[in-house]
């Protein structure tokens, strides 16, 4: 073969570069794609444990509202945070017969905490707008403070299992927090002496001090 044949041929075949297998893409695609789908179950359940451990979470909720103790009647069953969003804790009373949820919105949705106390209204996180609701007052811990009464809320299939509900303001500048009561068995309204025992066993202005 001449210089020029060669020249020519080299041209009009250049060498392939070298390429991954298709059979290395779908062996890893199917891989990652496993691996992806383990990791994701790994982290729900370790979310789930950490959310579910009430040792861990009481320490979470010391720091929204603290105690010096424990309290003893109270079991939390979960708590919650969104970074830079919301904070959440439910706590049950089995021998009242209540449950409480706790909520702290915290960054740019703090600005819909009004939202929770108004009526046909959509609040932060789909939480559920309150029907038949009532605006009162409460004295907690010698402050008086905003309160709503309300039937059952919307958007919530098993809102109807619970009796009728107070939503507690414990807002002020700086601190977007409200407890929700709601009745677990009886259809009968959580009353007020119920819910100003529940916040005995916490500070709830301890900051109002510093």
């Amino acid at each position: 073969m001449t210089e020029v044949e060669w020249s020519e041929e080299s041209e009009k075949a250049p060498r392939k570069k070298g390429r991954v297998p298709k059979a290395v893409w779908v062996g890893c695609g199917g891989g990652c794609l496993l691996v992806g789908v383990l990791a994701l179950i790994i982290a729900s359940v370790l979310w789930f444990k950490g959310a579910t451990d009430p040792e861990k979470q009481w320490t979470k909720l010391q720091e929204i509202l603290p105690f010096e103790e424990q309290p003893t009647n109270l079991q939390l069953f979960l708590g919650m945070s969104i970074p830079f969003a919301m904070d959440q804790f439910i706590l049950q009373n089995d021998e009242a017969g209540y449950t409480a949820k706790i909520i702290n919105l915290k960054g740019e949705v703090a600005s819909g905490f009004e939202d929770m106390f108004q009526e046909d209204s959509v609040a932060p996180f789909g939480l559920g707008a309150p029907v038949e609701s009532e605006l009162g007052e409460l004295e907690i811990q010698g402050q008086t403070v905003r309160v709503m009464r309300f039937r059952t809320v919307k958007g919530l299939g098993f809102a109807e299992d619970f009796g009728p509900g107070m939503r507690v303001d414990l807002s002020r500048p700086g601190r977007a927090l409200m407890v929700e009561f709601r009745g677990n068995k009886s259809k009968d309204p959580v009353r007020g002496e119920e819910v100003v025992l529940f916040f005995d066993h916490f500070d709830v202005w301890s900051d109002d001090l510093d």
